[in-house]
């Protein structure tokens, strides 16, 4: 398979566990375990807004710097939350995967008591595996395949991806104000 279509394969897979994360979190949100946006990289606006032939809105513009991590919210007791999500068909990721400004992001939300975490999708086998590996873990160099990847942090559940849950920090009750 040729460098261009892998890249595009991966991303592919990559929107398919964000999609599965986006409902995790609209999950969490509706039981009152967390609350976790997708963001995205920076846009400006170039020009004044226009209507399509189908009437919708629309403008035009220029991304105005990189991305950041691809989730950010707030976990239980109100503790900051950054996840960085990346997939690979092969059977080992390598730990550079992750963007110099994406890990300058993670080091310094770690650093004032955020939880950062790295979710990694592995579709080496017929089925493939998600694994929850908290930052503060993750290598700085090598590659990882699923042992070590498990041995960092925890595998979860492909279809629910319940990180809350793999991490021990399941239900949380509320005291009503």
């Amino acid at each position: 398979m040729s460098a261009p279509s892998v890249g595009r394969s991966s991303r592919e897979r990559g929107l398919s566990l964000e999609t599965r994360l986006i409902r995790a979190h609209e999950r969490y949100a509706t039981e009152s375990r967390a609350w976790v946006r997708q963001v995205g990289p920076p846009v400006v606006v170039i020009g004044g807004t226009a209507r399509d032939g189908r009437g919708r809105t629309g403008f035009r513009g220029a991304f105005a710097g990189k991305a950041t991590v691809d989730f950010i919210g707030v976990g239980p007791g109100g503790r900051a939350v950054l996840i960085e999500c990346k997939a690979t068909q092969e059977q080992r990721i390598r730990c550079s995967v992750i963007a110099a400004h994406q890990r300058a992001d993670l080091d310094a939300a770690h650093g004032v008591g955020a939880l950062c975490l790295v979710l990694v999708e592995v579709y080496a086998s017929p089925l493939p595996s998600v694994y929850v590996v908290p930052w503060s873990r993750w290598p700085t160099r090598g590659s990882m395949g699923a042992d070590e990847l498990g041995t960092l942090g925890h595998e979860v559940c492909a279809v629910r991806l319940d990180w809350l849950d793999a991490l021990g920090m399941g239900r949380v009750h509320h005291v009503a104000h």
